[in-house]
């Protein structure tokens, strides 16, 4: 076990004991705790033996405390939301009305770290935690802090793509969130635009498969949406659902095709096709929906 029973116990001793202005003791002990905390195992059982010390987790998680303070409270505090299991402390002490919070603030370590937490949550399917999170304006944080380029590079290289990770806690939220309010906000508020940006073009197919899963839940609302959106937006989706189309992985071209069906009920077949790449689309030609087939085929025969 990670970092020791003892060394848990001391942590928690030196916190409980050490004076507010020992920034130093203070910073070690939760160094410590976060050192130990990186095991599953270890935050249940800081969790059942010592559940009280997510307060103080919540109250150090602030970038008033310290650097060293800061980074090791929220991501101790990241560690406990990962099992399922801890729901109920989580419950308790009001993580996520904290980790909502904490997206307002100006550090991009502490809005990292937060998404993160958030994301495991949302993974776990803690739907009322969810729904709460959505409540507490996380949602619309998550969509607000995608849209932006904000990251940390640390000396060592290390870089914190608070985007990038905010981009997938909202692929995360359509996947295991029946909520409409996330299909709707990502439609209506631009989400969608940060998950094709940062993620449907990743040389990872990781990424690209959550992107178009993503783009797939929504896509009934964006086809709802269609005459209100940019035209910049709409190339965007247009392109990248090209490049869905006929990805190298097996998983992401019927996430394409589905994705087509459902935006050709308010564009059409023929102006989806007249906007997709000809190229790309005689590829995939054989494994295209048939109303789409058909248009190509009548547009080859045409341009012979």
């Amino acid at each position: 076990v990670h970092g020791g029973t003892f060394g848990m116990d001391l942590a928690l001793l030196v916190l409980q004991a050490a004076p507010g202005n020992e920034e130093a003791l203070r910073a070690a002990a939760l160094s410590q705790l976060s050192r130990f905390c990186t095991n599953d195992q270890n935050c249940l059982k800081l969790c059942q033996e010592h559940p009280e010390v997510v307060q103080t987790l919540i109250l150090s998680s602030h970038p008033d405390s310290g650097l060293i303070i800061t980074s090791s409270a929220i991501q101790c505090l990241r560690s406990l939301c990962k099992p399922p299991e801890t729901k109920d402390v989580l419950e308790k002490y009001q993580v996520v009305p904290a980790l909502c919070q904490f997206l307002d603030t100006d550090s991009a370590m502490v809005q990292f770290f937060s998404i993160q937490a958030m994301r495991s949550i949302v993974l776990n399917q803690h739907t009322d935690l969810i729904d709460l999170m959505i409540d507490q304006g996380g949602l619309d944080k998550a969509i607000s802090l995608a849209l932006c380029s904000r990251y940390l590079r640390f000396p060592d290289g290390q870089t914190l793509w608070v985007h990038i990770e905010s981009a997938r806690l909202l692929c995360s939220l359509t996947q295991n969130s029946q909520n409409v309010l996330v299909f709707q906000s990502l439609a209506r508020k631009r989400g969608f635009k940060p998950i094709l940006e940062h993620l449907a073009s990743s040389k990872h197919a990781v990424l690209r498969l959550e992107a178009a899963t993503a783009i797939q839940s929504i896509a009934p609302f964006l086809a709802e949406k269609w005459v209100d959106l940019m035209d910049h937006d709409k190339e965007l989706i247009i392109s990248n659902l090209a490049k869905m189309l006929v990805d190298e992985d097996s998983r992401i071209r019927p996430c394409g095709l589905s994705i087509s069906e459902h935006l050709s009920r308010q564009v059409g077949w023929k102006e989806l096709l007249r906007r997709i790449n000809k190229k790309i689309i005689a590829q995939f030609a054989q494994s295209l929906p048939e109303p789409l087939l058909t248009e190509f085929q009548q547009f080859q025969n045409g341009a012979k």
